[in-house]
């Protein structure tokens, strides 16, 4: 008798052992982590470049610019305390288009620990809060120190940020440095240029690692990243690269998705 139980076992791990063997591994094609980190990197991506624009074309002077999409205010100057403050202002009742055709609404208000012009390797510029502000239905919270290593970089520390809408919401940190490139001969920002490390958590409650691998590339003109590559890891699940080079580099919402050795495009938005 105990040399049939024996048998008998064998013979039921060695099915076991081949159902285990046949069984195909699921496949992997979870993309929202990589929707809702595009989501708010784009957005948080383009505060600090306007704020900077701004700041370039009213270097500091006691001064309300009207006309455009936003109204910007800048503190009065003859005192010779700091911090300054100056706001952005965009039309709270029904908003108003950029020129990257997003509709925004609310406040950008940016304290300023000196003058926007002066580099320093460690001291803080500025401090960012976004006060009521949307972005085509999307609420961006969230509180940004600056620094300003040289004169066309930034580094950016966003803690506790958050994404959301009517029906989801998500949270975002980064810790990212930004290149400014101006358009020849001008003073206006042409495109930006990320790099750094960035975490969230999805809206479906995952969590996740964001990395820049090539600079991510942006024209202020430009809804989404037009080119570089990002490495992003959802808990419990493999690392997947995106590309936004997708169709060129030119202006579109696709960006393309590797996860263990499969590709295929998703959209932006």
């Amino acid at each position: 008798m105990k040399k049939v139980f024996v048998a008998s076992l064998t013979t039921l791990l060695g099915v076991v052992l081949t159902i285990a063997s046949c069984k195909k591994p699921e496949l992997d094609t979870e993309t929202q982590s990589s929707v809702d980190n595009a989501i708010c990197e784009a957005e948080f991506a383009k505060i600090v470049p306007s704020a900077n624009d701004n700041a370039v074309k009213q270097p500091g002077a006691k001064k309300t610019e009207t006309g455009g999409c936003a109204t910007v205010t800048i503190g009065d100057t003859t005192l010779l305390a700091w911090p300054r403050v100056m706001t952005i202002l965009y039309d709270t009742a029904s908003g108003c288009v950029g020129n990257d055709q997003k509709v925004r609404k609310g406040r950008i208000v940016i304290s300023l620990n000196r003058r926007w012009g002066v580099p320093h390797p460690t001291n803080p510029l500025a401090t960012i809060t976004l006060v009521d502000y949307y972005v085509n239905g999307i609420k961006f919270e969230g509180t940004m120190t600056v620094y300003k290593p040289a004169l066309n970089k930034f580094r950016t520390v966003l803690q506790n940020g958050k994404c959301s809408n009517n029906s989801w919401n998500m949270s975002w940190n980064c810790d990212r440095t930004t290149t400014v490139n101006y358009a020849a001969g001008t003073d206006s920002v042409a495109t930006i240029q990320i790099d750094g490390d960035a975490d969230g958590v999805n809206r479906k409650g995952v969590a996740y690692t964001a990395n820049i691998i090539s600079s991510l590339i942006k024209p202020v003109d430009c809804k989404w990243f037009t080119s570089g590559v990002l490495d992003l890891k959802p808990d419990g699940k493999s690392t997947r690269t995106i590309d936004y080079s997708v169709g060129g580099g030119g202006c579109d919402s696709k960006a393309s998705l590797t996860i263990n050795g499969n590709s295929f495009e998703f959209d932006m938005d």
